[in-house]
């Protein structure tokens, strides 16, 4: 079973996310920070069958609804179903990114390459 434990909860453990948050900094392309990330976005850590998986968040940038995340690696399956609930809160989300494992999931989960040169997909068009 998938959980999703916002950073408002008590339960929201930020020194996993954030460690985890700067193994994959470069594959998210980060340019602000975590502490920024956190502020400026809405932010959970998943789990699945109690196991942490990784990261998702949500932000608002150019009037358009955006997604991201990391996860641990071996968690695709647990990304996918994440990035499938995620997708329900929003009529369209867009997504950036050109590393490869993040499309595999992204695709499944529904998104379609808006413009694959500049690595935008996007979902609910």
């Amino acid at each position: 079973m998938l959980q999703f434990v916002s950073q408002l909860d008590p339960f929201f453990d930020r020194k996993t996310a954030q460690e985890l948050f700067l193994s994959h900094v470069e594959d998210i392309e980060d340019q602000y920070g975590f502490d920024f990330l956190l502020k400026h976005s809405l932010f959970w850590n998943i789990y699945d069958q109690n196991n942490f998986v990784g990261c998702i968040f949500c932000f608002e940038e150019d009037h358009k609804n955006w997604v991201g995340g990391f996860a641990h690696r071996k968690n695709h399956f647990s990304c996918v179903r994440a990035l499938q609930q995620i997708r329900m809160l929003f009529p369209v989300l867009y997504a950036h990114t050109n590393h490869l494992n993040a499309v595999i999931c992204l695709k499944k989960a529904g998104f379609e390459w808006l413009d694959r040169e500049k690595g935008i997909l996007v979902a609910g068009l």
